[in-house]
């Protein structure tokens, strides 16, 4: 034993305080480790994707709400996907869509606009609900949630109940007895909301970049759409080596993975490698030729002749021809939609600028 060894010997030996303070604290750090941190860490490991889970069916949630206000009919979805996952849906886009919406069937009392407007109120009030138990869900295991996801979330829910939450507000009759007089509001859509959908779309957005920058949960559903926002933000690079990574998640999704990469490919200018994609996506005719089911993808190549050259290596002119007249059919449908929305909203601006006029 060298003189060192025996100073620290005679020195735990003379010391009356220090070193049974560190002696204990040394047990007890030993204690925590083994008996706390350790079970801790396994059950985080356990809770945490269940966890996430239930943060990403928040965004889906989140997600329909906006398809809901965005679309042209209640039986299709909304032109407008790719805009909201991409966080490209604007406050006019919002104003927008919102003005053929309304709340329930007591405010069709305009036989001037009525057939154009739809009834949204009792869904989206269930989507909010559905919020709402899902946020008492993730905070039920409130130890395995982050700070800044407890406070995200707590807004969200805040925000989804603000207007018309509950069964009495959805089903609530506009017209008021005043005098004798029975009064209706002038408009009957929905656009007091504006303000708030827009700022429920910003929550969406933050808690869209914390699923897919910091989230390990990933399933099926959870892989497609991150590479679609990723693809849609204009992430190209980012896209194709998520869409890579994905693949194991979505085996049974493989054409729709590889059309990402593909279009990535050609948006980030390697065309050449595009166009060998494009040719092995489709060289064995997925979904039985058809090609209208990947419209979404190949209108990004219509204009291109050597991709239609491909195509029509293995699809017949009358199957390229069908997915390029969809797509026209398709585009004059939205820009139907936006142009009886905006005459929506000039005839609600109009009809209260005289009665003020009036007054």
């Amino acid at each position: 034993m060298n003189l060192h060894n025996l100073d620290i010997a005679a020195w735990a030996r003379g010391s009356v305080f220090l070193y049974p303070l560190g002696l204990s604290l040394f047990s007890a750090l030993i204690f925590w480790l083994v008996f706390s941190f350790a079970p801790f860490c396994t059950r985080r490991r356990k809770i945490r994707p269940l966890v996430e889970l239930e943060i990403i069916n928040i965004r889906n949630e989140l997600f329909d709400i906006f398809d809901k206000i965005m679309r042209h009919t209640l039986l299709s979805p909304s032109y407008f996907q790719q805009e909201i996952r991409s966080g490209l849906l604007t406050k006019e886009d919002i104003k927008l869509g919102i003005q053929n919406k309304c709340l329930n069937e007591n405010y069709l009392y305009d036989s001037k606009i009525s057939n154009s407007l739809l009834v949204i109120g009792r869904d989206i009030f269930r989507r909010a609900e559905s919020i709402d138990r899902l946020v008492d869900k993730v905070l039920n295991f409130s130890q395995y949630v982050h700070s800044d996801e407890i406070i995200l979330l707590e807004r969200i829910r805040e925000a989804v109940k603000r207007y018309d939450f509950g069964e009495e507000a959805v089903k609530k009759n506009p017209a008021t007895k005043i005098g004798g007089k029975t009064l209706l509001p002038l408009v009957p859509n929905i656009s007091y909301r504006a303000d708030n959908i827009s700022e429920l779309y910003s929550y969406y957005l933050e808690l869209q970049k914390l699923t897919i920058m910091h989230f390990r949960y990933m399933d099926r559903i959870a892989a497609m759409h991150n590479v679609q926002y990723l693809f849609g933000a204009g992430k190209y690079k980012e896209c194709i080596a998520y869409a890579k990574k994905s693949l194991q998640h979505a085996p049974d999704d493989k054409i729709f993975i590889w059309n990402y990469i593909c279009m990535s490919q050609y948006k980030i200018g390697a065309k050449e490698s595009a166009y060998r994609e494009l040719y092995y996506i489709y060289k064995d005719r997925p979904h039985n030729g058809s090609l209208v089911i990947s419209r979404s993808f190949l209108g990004h190549l219509v204009s291109d002749s050597k991709a239609m050259e491909i195509l029509l290596k293995t699809h017949s002119t009358s199957e390229v021809e069908q997915m390029k007249r969809t797509l026209e059919q398709e585009g004059s449908q939205r820009r139907a939609f936006l142009q009886q929305n905006q005459m929506l909203l000039d005839y609600f601006e109009n009809k209260t600028a005289d009665i003020l006029s009036s007054a």
